[in-house]
């Protein structure tokens, strides 16, 4: 072009533009234009008119707009437009130098024809002397709109759809294409595609991966451009969920009556201690206990020693594991170790309570099968006192045995809803599941029971939700002096003949 003809994007002969110019996908390619993201934009300059560093100096909100079409000759002026570089200044030089960077890189799927637009207006009358000539190139079809226009805003040249002048030219221009790249993860192990951490990596392309390693692992990312160019980076994912204690051996024995729990810490930071759980089918837990670190602050690179008994262990076979708890609450599970019980058979009769017994008999069976199975109690004579069907299914059974021949709480009835003898039951679990026992709120719960039902009705509830004797645990906690001052003795003020 001249200093007063067009295409030319930088020229101010009149005082504002809009020009959009269209490019084939078939040209993009034939110059090495890849499917991916383009970043920059230069126009070069052949010469700029006298008034340029003087009475003129740029070109105001320049703007450049990019979009993907499937036109092939462009006779009007397209909308919805990408904006690539907002509004601003830009004065052009002499040369190949006048480079605009996207402030929001365009994306071109490889196959769209492309439109480049630039807008911008310095709301003047131009002059010859404002002009810029540009290099052209030639097209076979119209590539090239242009609206010029004296004395307009910035932004009325930007929505202009006057067409003054079309060509089947384009100026000259070079874009900066970043070439596609496929990045992949190895090793895949505790990688994933969402922040949650739900959707493993399975390989393939991803530039972002989440990392949840169990350990501490080293990832490798691997860069492949179009052109065969690779570049690998490394980083170590140090695991920081896992509790720092190190159990180095964890062991099971059965001593006679009790089972016997050992394991050992080579190494605990920040350790608050490990919980003993048991389970029967290997699934469901419940704790024994809390045993405390033996660190001092739950620190220690030494080797320490623990140990736990189970003193009424599971008549058939026992699971144990432990908590290990951090002092931040964080927390982690042993290994398991399984002690089988020395009975044999289909059945184990396990706890049988209250014994002796008066009136309600509980029975604890284990059940290696659903079966049907007939109860027979005798007494201490042989003579059998009760028999009843039950239906057992595979694990543990409570069966209460109800009307054996001597009822001592016959024409008697309980005082409270079934509920509240589960409350009864939760506060003597409570008062003698810990460390210490809490004799006056045992003594509080046998003050509320009102006669021989009320009592008999606690047995059993205890019985069913802990699967042990009432009388079974009061043995093994109390002497034979508290039981009868914080138990046997509120019975017998309340005017209750059944004594434990």
């Amino acid at each position: 072009n001249t200093l007063t003809t067009y295409p030319a994007p930088y020229s101010v002969y009149y005082g504002g533009q809009r020009m959009q110019m269209l490019i084939t996908a078939a040209e993009l390619t034939a110059q090495g234009v890849k499917p991916g993201q383009i970043t920059k934009i230069s126009f070069p300059v052949v010469s700029l008119g006298t008034n340029w560093g003087t009475a003129t100096t740029e070109c105001q909100n320049f703007k450049i707009s990019l979009g993907s079409t499937t036109l092939t000759s462009l006779t009007a002026f397209q909308s919805a437009l990408t904006e690539v570089l907002p509004a601003g200044n830009f004065t052009p030089i002499v040369g190949y130098s006048n480079e605009h960077t996207f402030t929001t890189p365009f994306t071109w799927d490889g196959t769209s024809n492309l439109i480049i637009e630039t807008t911008f207006s310095n709301n003047k009358s131009g002059v010859t002397a404002d002009g810029v000539v540009q290099y052209n190139s030639p097209t076979s079809y119209q590539s090239t709109i242009v609206y010029r226009a004296d004395g307009v805003t910035a932004t009325a040249a930007a929505t202009a759809t006057t067409i003054d002048f079309s060509f089947n030219a384009r100026p000259d221009f070079k874009l900066v294409n970043a070439q596609n790249t496929l990045i992949s993860w190895a090793p895949l192990t505790g990688l994933f595609t969402n922040a949650a951490a739900t959707t493993p990596y399975t390989g393939g392309n991803a530039t972002t991966v989440y990392a949840k390693p169990v350990t501490t692992t080293t990832y490798t990312a691997t860069s492949t451009s179009d052109s065969g160019c690779i570049a690998t980076k490394t980083v170590t994912i140090t695991d920081n969920c896992a509790v720092p204690v190190t159990i180095t051996a964890f062991k099971g024995e059965k001593r006679g009556s009790i089972n016997q729990l050992s394991w050992t810490t080579s190494t605990e930071v920040n350790n608050a201690g490990f919980e003993m759980q048991r389970s029967a089918d290997g699934v469901n837990y419940t704790a024994l206990g809390f045993i405390g670190s033996k660190a001092d602050n739950g620190n220690s690179n030494q080797v320490l020693n623990y140990s736990f008994n189970d003193e009424r262990p599971l008549s058939s076979t026992g699971y144990y594991r432990l908590k290990q708890i951090d002092k931040d609450g964080k927390y982690n599970y042993s290994q398991v170790v399984v002690l089988k019980s020395d009975r044999k058979g289909d059945f184990i009769v396990g706890n049988i309570y209250p014994n002796p017994v008066s009136s309600i008999l509980n029975v604890s069976i284990e059940s290696t099968k659903n079966a049907k199975v007939e109860i027979v109690i005798v007494n201490t004579l042989g003579m059998k006192v009760h028999q009843q069907s039950a239906n057992l299914v595979t694990g543990q059974n409570i069966q209460t045995g109800a009307q054996l021949q001597q009822w001592s709480n016959v024409g008697q009835t309980p005082s409270y809803q079934n509920t509240q003898y589960n409350i009864f039951a939760d506060t003597l679990l409570t008062a003698m599941k810990g460390f210490g026992t809490d004799e006056n709120n045992v003594k509080s719960v046998f003050l509320k029971m009102n006669n021989n039902a009320d009592v008999l009705r606690l047995i059993q509830v205890f019985g069913i939700r802990e699967g042990y004797g009432l009388a079974g645990w009061i043995a093994d906690d109390f002497s034979a002096e508290d039981k009868d001052e914080y138990i046997n003795a509120p019975l017998r003020s309340k005017g209750i003949t059944y004594q434990f």
